[in-house]
């Protein structure tokens, strides 16, 4: 079995390049210890894979060093570097500007830009996934649905 890489706690992505080939993949992006871990193991029970990450520039470093996600998972404020600036990068890099995004957000906020989905919060687990069903684009041919066996991605040592 795989477990789910955390980025804010060091590892490699390039050692679960092969194991996320064709799987759909979650880059969740949360400074909130408690919200991240939550989420990550409600997406890792619905056997996604998932990259987490806790600043908005571990997330553009494990993207740039990953194949492009399904979907990226990400809040709107954040320290440092919100949301808004996360996304801005991915859309002027050439492999990362079709990925969608599902942008969590506490306050009423217009869709920022194409392939951006915005989740109100508080929301629940169901919501959330029905929503990465719907925009998550599919790997390596494969429909856009979460895989049937649990796969989880573990750090390198």
């Amino acid at each position: 079995m795989i477990e789910a890489h955390d980025a804010s706690h060091g590892g490699q992505f390039e050692d679960t390049l092969p194991a996320i080939a064709t799987a759909l993949v979650v880059v969740l992006l949360d400074d909130n210890d408690d919200e991240r871990g939550f989420l990550q193991e409600a997406l890792k029970m619905h056997n996604y894979i998932v990259f987490a990450a806790r600043t908005g520039r571990e997330a553009l470093a494990a993207l740039d060093r990953m194949p492009p996600p399904s979907v990226v998972l990400l809040p709107l404020m954040m320290p440092i570097m919100s949301g808004l600036h996360v996304i801005q990068a991915m859309r002027t890099d050439p492999q990362l500007g079709a990925t969608p995004v599902i942008l969590m957000t506490t306050s009423t906020c217009p869709t920022p830009c194409a392939g951006v989905h915005v989740l109100q919060s508080p929301f629940d687990v169901d919501r959330l996934l029905a929503l990465i069903g719907e925009v998550a684009l599919p790997r390596g041919g494969i429909q856009a649905r979460p895989l049937r066996a649990r796969a989880e991605i573990s750090p390198s040592a």
